[in-house]
């Protein structure tokens, strides 16, 4: 049986001392999006437990539990009555693996990766900028600011916001262009590029379709040598 995509989403309230709440808050001298969605009550948070055994298992058991995931996203981002809200709205969903999979973990979401590519390749014209949280690493931010280092996996979900986002991308013109004139019309972006495709909003359909695998073809014909830093087509660092 594969587990459900997501526990219940909960809020995430500064002012409440969690392990999470508290990573939140070291970050705010280096991330501007915190908190604004915090104080508008739009910071949200919720745990995957990918079905991982192996190294190998990483990116697909990720891959089909994170795409429903992000499908609800855009949903409560379609309900919130507010344009505010709808770019404040703020998905962090923390990854539990095995502790041996730990630092096999951090390596495999350290970008570029296919994972991250894949996501950015499909949902970045829908208006979602992605971050991806390694544990227990030590990193600095677009600025040279030191980020403090997390104590959990996550990747953070959030909409693109056009007068900052601009900052954080650089080096990728085709990418970020794409960012900015992107919109969110509710259309299935993955029937779009790639045709007959599962129930996204299924782990298991996902899993049994082999449709990371699917992705990572579809990539992989875009990028024959695989996603890399340097400047070029939608989806690279």
């Amino acid at each position: 049986m594969i587990p459900a995509q997501a526990l219940p989403l909960q809020q995430i309230d500064l002012a409440i001392r969690t392990p999470v709440s508290a990573y939140m808050k070291a970050l705010l001298p280096t991330c501007p999006f915190i908190e604004p969605a915090a104080k508008t009550g739009m910071l949200y948070g919720c745990v995957v437990v990918p079905d991982c055994k192996t190294p190998a298992d990483l990116h697909p058991r990720l891959f089909e539990q994170l795409v429903p995931l992000i499908e609800r996203f855009r949903d409560a981002r379609r309900e919130l009555p507010s344009k505010q809200q709808r770019l404040l709205i703020c998905h962090t969903a923390i990854i539990h693996v095995p502790p041996h999979l730990d630092v096999e973990t951090a390596k495999q979401l350290t970008w570029p990766n296919w994972l991250g590519w894949g996501l950015k390749q499909l949902y970045t014209p829908k208006e979602i900028v992605f971050g991806f949280v390694r544990k227990n690493v030590v990193e600095k931010s677009t600025l040279g600011k030191p980020i403090p280092p997390s104590p959990f996996h996550a990747v953070v979900i959030r909409s693109r916001v056009v007068g900052s986002d601009h900052r954080f991308f650089t080096g990728n013109q085709p990418w970020l262009d794409a960012m900015m004139e992107a919109e969110d019309d509710g259309a299935d972006v993955h029937s779009a590029v790639l045709g007959n495709v599962p129930d996204i909003r299924n782990p298991q359909a996902i899993r049994d379709a082999n449709y990371f695998q699917r992705v990572r073809e579809w990539g992989q014909k875009i990028l024959p040598n695989g996603p890399v830093r340097s400047p070029g087509t939608l989806g690279e660092g």
